[in-house]
């Protein structure tokens, strides 16, 4: 098993080469030239795949003013702003992508041929039988053969201890690794401990050789961390560096686990995560988050992490696609891209080429077409799609970007009784009150909104 200090010096390397060229895109993000931070093709794809015109930017670059986008209004450099989490605020249900999200994501336990387990790592579905993690995690068939994956290990809302399921692995269906993309494949065989199906956990889906993440968009790690319950690193991370085949995201708090998936705003998969930069000091030893030495057995999450660096999933996508297999193992492989894609439990599908209706009169046949299908979350290995519409006028207000949902009814109000609408109260009725708040109204066209000596 490749050891984490070799791993970390490949890594390091790696970032030293490219200070130059993330420094200077370093700098752009920061003033918020966030277009001029990444190429042309780049932010043309990006947008592509969250369905804006890419031409509508060289509009507003032009104009150096808002313009009409299929959706978003924005200025020069702030069209993919709220795409990449220069504002926080996200939709509710954001959260509950994020639960359904890491179902997927087990705690690998790698064993040796007496049956001891000697090390661990992460990993998480990515198609209804295939698990993903890092080659130095799992690095061949015999390691695989004495390893299993273990899901739900994490505490509820009540701090409880959730029940798990242990499955073995099963490289002798299917297995695929490569050292220099640090990934593994593995087919997950029978369940050895709890009662759940593996189907129940779901499978996060491999996106083919698409751009679905530029710098200084954030992203999310979901992980095990030192063979702890899982956790999850939720968009502390801003990508300033994609060195082809590489990702390299920044962090202040929260490191990344070997083998965790790396996750963009929309929650698809965009990386691998397996190594990262720490902060050495003067001799050169890796420090601890305390700022003692680190040392191997306090796990890889307590290194003073500077930057983190994952595997574009487009580019292990490619080599993927381009191994050479057996037809069992062709089968299984086809399966990441051809499958279903069924609804998850409780979320309605939207159907494709159509947003969903937010009211009972709402036209949706206006609307802009959603972001096709893109992240399986649901027991079996069900799809959710996340669209995201965007949409301003020349000169408007730029609103808020949702993640399209199912229509909910609208709320029932409960309309008043002739008796309580006249009852009394305090000597007025209900008319008087009326007028008065229509008087309040209208005095707020006339008076001052702040008055420096009052307030």
């Amino acid at each position: 098993m490749r050891d984490i200090e070799s791993l970390i010096r490949e890594t390091e390397e790696r970032y030293q080469q490219r200070q130059e060229t993330r420094d200077d895109a370093e700098k752009k993000i920061r003033t918020g030239h966030i277009l001029d931070a990444n190429t042309r093709r780049d932010v043309a794809e990006r947008l592509s795949s969250l369905h804006v015109s890419a031409h509508a930017v060289d509009v507003a670059e032009m104009l150096g003013q808002p313009t009409e986008v299929a959706g978003l209004g924005v200025d020069d450099y702030s069209v993919l702003e709220r795409l990449i989490g220069r504002n926080d605020l996200m939709p509710i249900h954001y959260l509950e992508l994020a639960q359904q999200a890491s179902r997927a994501v087990g705690l690998i336990h790698v064993g040796n041929s007496f049956g001891q387990t000697i090390s661990f790592g992460t990993g998480w579905m990515v198609s209804p039988r295939l698990l993903m993690t890092n080659n130095h995690v799992v690095e061949s068939v015999a390691a695989a053969s004495q390893s299993q994956v273990q899901f739900n290990y994490q505490y509820n809302a009540l701090g409880q201890a959730a029940p798990t399921t242990f499955f073995r692995l099963d490289p002798d269906a299917f297995f695929l690794t490569d050292r220099t993309l640090d990934y593994t494949l593995v087919a997950v065989g029978p369940r050895v401990a709890g009662t759940s199906e593996l189907s129940d956990f779901g499978w996060i889906p491999l996106q083919e050789d698409v751009r679905n993440v530029l710098k200084g968009e954030y992203v999310t790690i979901i992980q095990h961390p030192n063979r702890e319950a899982k956790q999850i690193a939720l968009r502390e991370n801003q990508v300033v560096d994609l060195p082809d085949p590489w990702l390299h995201y920044h962090t202040d708090t929260a490191p990344g686990s070997s083998g965790s998936p790396v996750f963009n705003d929309q929650w698809q998969a965009v990386g691998l995560h397996h190594s990262g930069v720490p902060m050495r000091d003067p001799q050169g030893k890796i420090l601890a988050v305390t700022g003692v030495r680190w040392q191997p057995h306090m796990g890889e999450h307590r290194i003073h992490w500077l930057a983190n660096e994952g595997a574009q999933i487009s580019r292990i996508v490619r080599h993927l696609q381009s191994s050479s297999l057996g037809d069992s193992q062709k089968r299984l492989r086809a399966d990441i891209f051809e499958r279903e894609r069924i609804a998850a439990p409780g979320i309605q599908p939207v159907p494709k080429g159509r947003a969903p209706q937010s009211s009972a009169t709402e036209d949706v046949d206006s609307l802009p077409p959603t972001i096709p299908p893109s992240t399986s979350f649901a027991a079996g290995g069900a799809s959710w799609i996340i669209p995201l519409h965007v949409n301003v006028q020349l000169g408007g207000v730029v609103p808020s970007l949702p993640i399209a949902v199912p229509a909910t009814p609208a709320p029932t109000v409960s309309r008043p009784t002739d008796d309580s609408r006249h009852r009394m109260r305090d000597g007025a009725t209900a008319d008087s009150e009326l007028q008065a708040a229509l008087a309040e109204l209208n005095a707020f066209e006339t008076r001052m909104y702040y008055d420096e000596d009052a307030d």
